[in-house]
């Protein structure tokens, strides 16, 4: 009986990184475009949290009508 290894997409990439020095002279297109796609997942998460902010916001307008006004503030205080 063997143990069953399922890594997660985290391990996986940190054992890529991990041996990248080793491997990125012989590699270095399939490392672009891990790196590309790194850069694409970062963007396409921080769009997504973006629209779920912005879709909370719009989701309570109506039942919290101070909320307007409280995101005003907000952003009067932010530093420019």
């Amino acid at each position: 009986m063997a143990s069953k290894i399922d890594p997660t997409i985290h391990q996986i990439y940190e054992g890529i990184q991990s041996i990248r020095p080793e491997l990125e002279s012989r590699h270095s297109e399939a490392y672009r475009k891990l790196d590309n796609k790194v850069l694409q997942d970062k963007e396409m998460t921080r769009k997504a949290r973006l629209e779920k902010i912005l879709g909370a916001i719009r989701n309570n307008m109506v039942e919290i009508p101070e909320l307007k006004e409280e995101i005003e503030k907000l952003i009067r205080r932010l530093p420019r």
